[in-house]
């Protein structure tokens, strides 16, 4: 992943242009920073990793503007048959002066990817925009009088050390809304520019808005024709895969079996350039967590090399809590088989990317809270087609057709207003102090700005919209070993994406089974036993074993832990839950791990609390 630093100061006040001038000599000095654009207010510097990495640098013909990540061209996406590998983007002299132009808010019309860009527009304004997917991260923290934006901590560091102590409210927004993305982070001195969103400075001030808003992009031009919205989802699907497939030699593929990971092995079996495919599945011994049968027919039909790798291990998480400091806590627990095994295992055979199937639950649409036929009712009204909507509805969500014409009436045909926490439910970590977490829960400003208020759009589409936009977070675990693979997540693309929240749930969802529409689209690509699966693995069991196995060291770590001592956790609850009747956990592993989360993340700011180095 690419690092920069981006200066960004008030041109027309000398003591922020001596200051600014000092910190670009001080980065200026080294050998590491490469400058890519200054002009009268910024300075951007970029640097790229020695290691395996994707993101390129993209700078504008006149040196007054810069994009930074992995670009490809809309108009790949808008072939018929993506057969080729796409063409590399580059910005040229009528690109740049439309971006200027428009404070770059076009950008998302003209290409995709994963990107920041910093582009000097007209009167001196000055504008970063991050792209709809969140794929490069993009912080912000102000020294002295100078906005600095940066990717990593690290790259913070390279300004020297600075004050950097643990936001306490944002820990308890994370305990109750762990994957709602916010513009706060886990300390206090750093927020965080969203997937989406553009920042305009001028004249020494600043404003920020959703150049693009997926909400917005939901109501737009919606594909209501199941045969046309089957064939657009065949040929964006491929595409965007195929653009990805095309910037490696040699990838692995977390092929678990399910229907996503193998959409992607089907997609990849004729990827334009041909890159070297490794199907890799992970099974343990627990009930429902072997997907080897439907892993091997998929890699068969693929002409894959599959790798089985078992991960009945009870591992010992204790050197898993040697982290490094990180903005905010991450799912640091399920990295650790990869910093353990595969670090070593991709060097050795040249595997610089490995692709997975997530995103896909929410892309394809698996479940919403509410029933498919309260979107139709909320577009349509009473029309005879709702009735055979809410029978698919029963049969899918277990329910009487009764209930599911009642909410349909209720929240679709009548528009009765629908708030977030209502689609979320009200479910918190029961270990928690009960006060703490119901004034999270009932408090709005802990959820994403599009989230606060009720839905503007009909009500299941709105909660697919938010958690497609909650994966963001997957993209930035920081890493845990020497040698890191690009991790890419294709179904995350924006032109997938867009497509997605254009066609209606109950198109997505039509036939009978979940993610029908991409069942139907990928028929002819994948043997009938995965088009046909309506089961899906769990991972619970064994990480249930591995906190079993690692008993006194959750003892030690969260008894006693930062959550406890700060009055988030209840100390008798969770003594109690670890206790257990029979030995048994009271508690769920995934609120366990929760916590762990939190504390492994915590604990390297705790050591040194008054000055941190970023």
């Amino acid at each position: 992943m690419i690092h920069y630093i981006a200066l960004v100061w008030n041109a027309q006040e000398e003591a922020e242009l001596e200051a600014a001038d000092r910190m670009r000599s001080r980065l200026s000095a080294g050998t590491a920073w490469r400058e890519v654009v200054l002009q009268p207010g910024l300075c951007v510097l970029a640097r790229l990793p020695a290691g395996p990495n994707v993101d390129e640098i993209y700078p504008f013909p006149k040196a007054d503007g810069v994009i930074l990540g992995r670009l490809f061209g809309r108009e790949y996406v808008d072939a018929a048959e993506a057969s080729r590998t796409p063409s590399p983007v580059r910005i040229d002299q009528a690109t740049s002066i439309r971006l200027k132009s428009t404070g770059g808010t076009c950008l998302k019309d003209i290409v995709w990817g994963q990107y920041v860009a910093f582009i000097c527009g007209e009167d001196g304004a000055l504008h970063i925009l991050r792209d709809p997917t969140g794929g490069v991260p993009c912080h912000h923290t102000r020294l002295g009088r100078i906005d600095v934006y940066f990717a990593q901590l690290d790259d913070l560091e390279s300004l020297g050390e600075q004050r950097l102590t643990i936001n306490h409210r944002f820990v308890l927004g994370y305990l109750v809304h762990q994957s709602i993305n916010t513009p706060a982070t886990g300390l206090n001195e750093v927020d965080t520019v969203l997937a989406g969103q553009h920042v305009c400075h001028q004249h020494g001030l600043h404003s920020a808005s959703f150049y693009w808003n997926p909400l917005t992009v939901a109501e737009s031009t919606p594909v209501e024709d199941a045969e046309e919205a089957t064939r657009l989802l065949r040929r964006t699907v491929r595409a965007c895969v195929h653009a990805w497939a095309s910037c490696f030699e040699a990838l692995c593929l977390r092929l678990s079996g399910g229907l996503d990971s193998s959409i992607l092995a089907a997609c990849l079996a004729d990827a334009p350039g041909a890159p070297r495919v490794l199907a890799k599945n992970d099974y343990d011994s627990g009930p429902s967590t072997d997907e080897r049968t439907f892993a091997r027919l998929v890699a068969q039909r693929c002409g894959f090399e599959l790798m089985e790798s078992c991960d009945d291990e009870v591992y010992s998480i204790e050197h898993g809590l040697i982290l490094p400091r990180a903005l905010s806590p991450s799912v640091w627990i399920g990295s650790l088989d990869f910093t353990r095994k595969l670090s070593a295992f991709y060097r050795e055979r040249g595997f610089t990317a490995e692709f997975s199937g997530v995103g896909g639950d929410e892309i394809f649409h698996r479940y919403t809270s509410l029933h498919d036929s309260v979107d139709f009712a909320y577009r349509h009204g009473l029309r005879p087609r709702l009735f055979s909507i809410a029978m698919n509805d029963a049969a899918l969500d277990q329910a009487s057709l009764w209930q599911v014409l009642r909410l349909a009436l209720r929240y679709g045909r009548a528009r009765r207003p629908l708030r977030w926490l209502q689609l979320r439910g009200s479910a918190t970590p029961k270990l928690m102090v009960p006060e703490v977490a119901q004034q999270a829960i009932r408090d709005e400003s802990f959820l994403h700005p599009l989230l606060q208020g009720a839905s503007p759009i009909a009500p299941c589409k709105f909660q697919q919209a938010m958690m497609i936009a909650a994966n963001g977070w997957t993209f930035h675990i920081p890493p845990l070993a020497e040698y890191n693979p690009v991790r890419v997540f294709p179904l995350l693309s924006q032109p997938l994406i867009e497509l997605a929240l254009r066609t209606p749930v109950y198109v997505l969802r039509d036939g009978g089974q979940d993610r029908s529409l991409a069942r139907r689209a990928f028929a002819a690509d994948l043997p009938r036993e995965v088009i046909e699966r309506n089961s899906k693995a769990m991972g619970t069991p064994h990480l249930y074993k591995v906190l079993m196995g690692n008993r006194p060291i959750l003892r030690d770590l969260l008894l006693d832990g930062f959550l406890v001592r700060n009055g988030f956790v209840s100390r008798d609850r969770l003594e109690r839950a670890l206790e257990g009747r029979d030995g048994a956990f009271e508690c769920s592993p995934t609120e366990l791990v929760l916590y762990l989360d939190i504390e492994g993340w915590a604990r390297p700011w705790l050591r040194k609390p008054a000055r941190a180095a970023a």
